[in-house]
């Protein structure tokens, strides 16, 4: 019988047992994809300034394996026409980007900056992680925005996120309530009462402006009776009949009703004309009186300053009869 080396022998044996013992390269890191952040009112330099400082602060930390890709969330959901919301849609772009994890989200702008919605998926266990935040990202300084992304990260990845220091303000400095000036109060000035009469004063000045108007206006009238051309006429005809009788007013005869061989029309107007001549001729002094009156208490009362308010009432009345006339003037002081 021939003899058989021994198994353990053979050189492949050995090969086999020392690439056992090598020790195993580890596994390469599963990249991140950071998409870029949509806006859901058109913000979208907010949402570009945010989805830059995420992906700087990814690829500064050494536990993270960050891909280079600068695609936009909004981009890949409309390339591949699926929803983000689907596990399937989520696969898909993590298979096209050769990535192993993806964070994606939005921004909406709120009263007081923006709020930020993040999601972190996985594709190894299909896990999905959110984290939500309000920010102000316009005006925001480089440093603080940095911060703020440090912080999403860490939240979506399950890490513990130091809570911010609470600022305690310092007490405001007691304020020393002094004494307020005591104002020496003083007697007001007495102020000079405006004579109370001069109201009246004013009053009875317009009225004698006024009577003296109407004067002027009754001297035209009585001077356009004693033109009339039919008044003249009957004159001339009461002459002429009564030549050496001595007639003393032609008016007088026109009233007793004699025409003296005149037309009746014209001696109707003549007739006419010497009522109107007499009535104005009786006002005239009227408005002479009433002017004059009004014009001597209107200055006495503006001249007065002793007056007491409201005591002087005045009234004036014109009285007119047949054949004369007259003017009634009233004071109660």
């Amino acid at each position: 019988m021939k003899f058989q080396p021994a198994l353990w022998s053979r050189p492949c044996i050995w090969l086999l047992v020392l690439a056992s013992l090598a020790p195993t390269a580890p596994a390469a890191a599963q990249k991140l994809a950071i998409l870029g952040l949509s806006s859901k009112d058109g913000d979208d330099e907010p949402a570009a300034k945010l989805t830059d400082a995420l992906r700087t602060e990814a690829a500064a930390d050494a536990e993270l394996q960050l891909s280079d890709t600068t695609a936009l969330l909004s981009q890949l959901v409309v390339l591949h026409d699926c929803e983000i919301t689907d596990a399937a849609c989520r696969d898909t772009i993590a298979s096209q980007l050769e990535a192993g994890a993806l964070i994606y989200g939005a921004i909406r702008r709120t009263d007081s900056g923006h709020k930020v919605e993040l999601h972190y998926y996985a594709t190894a266990d299909s896990s999905l992680i959110h984290a939500s935040r309000e920010l102000t990202i316009e005006g925001a300084s480089a440093a603080d925005l940095a911060s703020e992304a440090r912080g999403l990260l860490r939240e979506l990845r399950g890490l513990d996120t130091p809570e911010p220091e609470a600022i305690v303000p310092e007490p405001a400095p007691e304020r020393v309530r002094r004494p307020a000036p005591l104002v020496e109060l003083q007697d007001p000035e007495p102020q000079e009462e405006a004579s109370s009469n001069d109201w009246l004063g004013y009053s009875l000045l317009g009225v004698a402006a006024v009577s003296a108007g109407l004067m002027v206006y009754s001297w035209h009238e009585i001077d356009a009776a004693r033109n009339d051309s039919d008044f003249r006429a009957y004159r001339e005809a009461v002459g002429r009949v009564q030549a050496g009788a001595g007639v003393d007013d032609v008016c007088d005869e026109a009233d007793a009703g004699r025409p003296y061989f005149l037309e009746v029309e014209r001696f109707k107007r003549a007739r006419s004309a010497c009522g109107r001549g007499a009535t104005f001729e009786i006002l005239q002094w009227v408005f002479i009186g009433s002017a004059l009156v009004s014009a001597g208490f209107g200055t006495y009362f503006l001249l007065d300053d002793e007056g007491e308010p409201d005591t002087a009432r005045a009234s004036l009345m014109p009285m007119l009869g047949k054949g004369d006339a007259g003017l009634q003037l009233r004071i109660q002081l």
